[in-house]
């Protein structure tokens, strides 16, 4: 009958779109739709994601970066010390072997030897702080030139010049000191920097401190952080 016929064919209808949405596209598209789904943030527990640095560590390590070469630059600074002082000795030395200017072999090497003295000093002055630099290349041209008239000239020292050199040995021995501790204070600013900037985070979201590290000075505190952050 047409009544009969008609509801055949819309079951038939209806199984042909059932197989069409089993097709390996309708499949495809199902999963796309799925991943993008499970993907959005309302779809459950997403990836974790990297912890984030805190902007005082990365100030903090930026500034050990800095006080790291500036430990490079002072190495060099003395360096180019000795190299200046030894110049400078030795042009004295041969000045006074030319008396006056009456022996041109020695006079040439005096003048060699002052110019690369003074080239040298030019280099190494931006190196460190002035006043350190003057202070100890002027100390330590005072004390060789003084030790080679004793040893090489025969000189004698007086009283004012014992004086002076008690004092140029002290002041030296001053500056270098009080230049390490400056040193050593930075880097343990620089520590305490770090140790605060990863403990004063309630959240967590920027890692941890390893506390029991603070014995050590610093130095496995910072491995022990990065590792620590997870």
């Amino acid at each position: 009958p047409p009544g009969l016929d008609a509801l055949l064919g819309g079951l038939g209808g209806a199984a042909e779109g059932g197989a069409a949405d089993c097709s390996p596209s309708s499949r495809s598209g199902a999963r796309h739709a799925s991943s993008s789904f499970s993907s959005s943030p309302s779809s459950g527990p997403q990836p974790l994601e990297q912890p984030l640095e805190h902007p005082a560590r990365a100030a903090a390590d930026a500034d050990c970066a800095d006080s790291s070469a500036g430990r490079a630059r002072l190495s060099v600074f003395y360096g180019g010390l000795v190299l200046a002082t030894v110049c400078e000795i030795a042009g004295a030395a041969c000045m006074k072997e030319a008396d006056g200017f009456r022996s041109l072999y020695w006079t040439m090497w005096a003048f060699i030897l002052t110019v690369a003295n003074v080239c040298v000093t030019i280099c190494i002055l931006d190196l460190s702080d002035l006043s350190i630099a003057w202070a100890l290349y002027t100390a330590f041209e005072y004390l060789g030139v003084l030790a080679i008239g004793i040893f090489w000239f025969g000189d004698k020292l007086n009283t004012v010049q014992t004086s002076a050199l008690c004092l140029t040995v002290l002041g030296v021995g001053v500056l270098i000191v009080e230049e390490e501790e400056l040193l050593q204070y930075q880097d343990g600013d620089e520590w305490h920097q770090k140790l605060w900037s990863d403990n004063n985070d309630p959240s967590g979201k920027y890692g941890t401190w390893d506390t029991s590290k603070a014995s050590d000075g610093g130095s496995g505190g910072a491995g022990d952080a990065a590792g620590s952050q997870a």
